[in-house]
């Protein structure tokens, strides 16, 4: 099976208009466990490490493009999950 990999970016360079998976550091928390967060700017040229989040306590520090990150979940997937989820989920 071949292994895919992710390719972030600097959080010193715009995403653009696009959504994307931010990661974010907190202060007190190590910094090699990231939190992610799914973000969208509606204006090109936002430099995510120039926004303020949760109150100035956290900074992103990388991100990658949303489609990029999901292109590894597939149909299999997600019917597995359904199936486990049988008590609970229910389609409409």
């Amino acid at each position: 099976m071949e292994k895919k990999t992710i390719k972030w970016h600097p959080a010193t360079e715009s995403p653009g208009k696009k959504r994307f998976v931010g990661a974010f550091i907190k202060k007190g928390r190590s910094e090699d466990r990231p939190t992610f967060k799914v973000i969208r700017y509606f204006q090109d040229g936002v430099v995510p490490c120039e926004r303020c989040e949760e109150g100035g306590d956290e900074l992103c520090v990388a991100w990658t493009d949303y489609k990029e990150l999901i292109k590894g979940i597939t149909p299999t997937m997600i019917a597995n999950a359904k199936r486990g989820a049988w008590g609970w989920w229910k389609e409409e």
